[in-house]
């Protein structure tokens, strides 16, 4: 059956999150220096330590006490990174998504915010125009893996499950849920196991990039 919906996940579908993870690494080591935290590799396990300059611990906490500060940090670090660092889109992106918009409704199902999504739209230089609609958290409230939200964007894009197309990289909130409610699914930056038993089966079809969309769906 022809498809007419194509729905996009955002963040790390997108854009290659891995790029994300290598500049956000970097930032967490930089804020770790600056905050003088030391983090050891312990006998039985990874265990953060907090050291002065002279590498004596300032005092005892608690894992989850350890677990929250580095959190903290990781999160604070990572919203400071300048998002042209990771997010590589441009004119590539633009001319796969002009394409696909010539025979497909484009639309967007995140659990994002409204102006995180055009955020990143405008670090990747998409008009967010191109989109039929955007479905965000303020919308939906709801959160992926949750199947309600791929519902709500059925309901909005008033096609039936079978006409949707679920293109994301998150194989628990993206795919097993799109599955679900009966989307073909489309699982990003992931190349297709060379053997059929290591497959998934929620899984319709693989696609190594973003870029290898436009191919798979030309085989639906």
């Amino acid at each position: 059956m022809t498809k007419t919906e194509i729905d996009f996940d955002i963040d790390g579908t997108l854009y290659d999150k891995n790029r994300h993870s290598k500049h956000g690494f970097q930032a967490f080591e930089n804020r770790l220096r600056e905050e003088k935290i030391y983090v050891a590799e312990e006998k039985f396990g990874w265990l953060p330590r907090f050291y002065n300059y002279n590498l004596e611990e300032t005092r005892k906490r608690s894992q989850k006490e350890y677990d929250n500060i580095l959190l903290e940090i990781s999160v604070d670090a990572q919203k400071k990174i300048p998002k042209s660092l990771y997010m590589k889109g441009g004119e590539k992106l633009n001319k796969m998504l002009k394409k696909l918009d010539k025979n497909y409704n484009l639309n967007i199902v995140s659990n994002a915010s409204q102006k995180h999504i055009l955020d990143v739209l405008a670090a990747l230089g998409v008009n967010p125009k191109m989109f039929k609609f955007i479905l965000a958290y303020e919308t939906s409230r709801q959160h992926k893996p949750s199947v309600d939200i791929f519902r709500e964007a059925i309901r909005i894009s008033r096609a039936p499950p079978n006409k949707h197309v679920f293109v994301g990289d998150d194989y628990r909130c993206d795919i097993v849920p799109a599955n679900e409610v009966g989307m073909t699914t489309i699982w990003t930056w992931q190349k297709a196991p060379e053997r059929d038993v290591d497959r998934k089966p929620e899984v319709g079809w693989y696609a190594p990039t973003i870029y290898d969309v436009p191919l798979i769906i030309r085989k639906l």
